[in-house]
């Protein structure tokens, strides 16, 4: 409790961004309609708007349960099946309207599912990082490095076809956090390379910072690399145009 508010950590992402949404097409309807009441009225259609948050709440944050869920079910599993599993859907998570942060800790993820999800999570960075080299602007690719893979959510969602590197190479990516033993902790869990996180998370459970740089960095580059000549210029699965970032 904080000078008489309650606190109760960042909330629901999905939750947040689905009135978000909602106040945008609420205040859309109401433009130009009581211009001469705005000052007055504006306040009150948010206010409302948060409370019906309150209520959707419940319902939206069974999701995030669902998916959380499902990752405990994969912890289970033999470790190559687990990691793959893991890693594929940290991977996808991490350009969805979900913290990956949120999850890793709330499920107390450690070791190689911990490692794992990193892994997912780092993987989709240079997926993107590959990908947006060739369409954007170097400030746009710079960003995305440095962990700002959820500005690229409107892409993945115009074009879903943009998936499938990301999939390919961190299905790929998930078999090395087994064979080199790639550990995390619930701290690490949903970062992957935000900082080298999950890097530093690996070499402080054992691996050589040789070993870390070789995994986390060179074999997931050139996997992503191989797989988007692949698809793009082989298979013809997308054009290079679907990654390119529009503010």
């Amino acid at each position: 409790m904080v000078a008489g508010f309650y606190t109760t950590g960042t909330g629901d992402i999905i939750n947040v961004m689905l009135i978000c949404a909602l106040s945008v097409l609420v205040l859309l309807w109401l433009e130009g309609k009581f211009e001469s009441f705005n000052f007055v009225l504006l306040p009150i259609v948010g206010s409302l708007l948060a409370t019906v948050g309150l209520f959707t709440l419940p319902y939206v944050k069974m999701i995030s349960s669902l998916i959380g869920q499902g990752i405990i079910y994969f912890t289970e599993l033999q470790p190559y099946l687990m990691s793959v599993l893991i890693c594929v859907t940290f991977a996808i998570l991490i350009v969805a309207p979900i913290s990956t942060v949120a999850i890793g800790l709330a499920i107390g993820l450690n070791g190689l599912a911990a490692g794992a999800s990193a892994m997912g999570v780092g993987t989709t960075c240079i997926v993107l990082v590959v990908h947006s080299f060739f369409v954007n602007k170097p400030g746009v690719t710079v960003a995305v490095a440095l962990g700002s893979m959820k500005m690229m959510m409107t892409n993945v969602f115009e074009h879903p076809i943009s998936y499938v590197p990301i999939v390919a190479t961190s299905a790929v990516t998930g078999l090395l956090v087994p064979l080199f033993t790639i550990t995390g902790t619930p701290a690490s869990a949903g970062f992957g390379l935000v900082g080298l996180t999950g890097l530093f998370a690996s070499v402080t459970g054992g691996l050589s910072m040789g070993l870390a740089i070789l995994a986390w960095l060179v074999i997931p580059t050139v996997v992503a690399i191989l797989f988007r000549l692949l698809f793009e210029k082989v298979l013809n699965l997308y054009i290079a145009d679907i990654f390119k970032f529009e503010s």
